[in-house]
């Protein structure tokens, strides 16, 4: 599944929270942009909040690193791409 370009809901296992304390809300579901992801997990703009800073306002927002052991789940909204008419063959009259 490519994620990339996709904006997410993020929920956070315990771990999670714990581990990216201060980087996301206390309560651990935010909403972000997915940038990459690989086999360590998903790179994230980090959400915006009140430790927002003016290089983030100018587009210069960091990113992180949210491992896949971290969450607990990650929501999308998902558009299959159109199904492809396949050229007919047999025979023909």
């Amino acid at each position: 599944m490519d994620l990339v370009g996709q904006r997410i809901l993020v929920r956070l296992l315990p771990s999670g929270i714990r581990a990216l304390k201060g980087l996301v809300p206390a309560k651990g579901a935010f909403q972000t942009l997915a940038l990459s992801s690989d086999a360590l997990g998903v790179w994230v703009l980090v959400p915006a909040g009140p430790q927002a800073t003016a290089s983030q306002s100018l587009g210069g927002a960091p990113v992180m690193l949210i491992k896949w052991e971290y969450l607990a789940a990650i929501a999308f909204d998902y558009s299959p791409e159109p199904y492809a008419a396949k050229a007919k063959i047999g025979f023909s009259s």
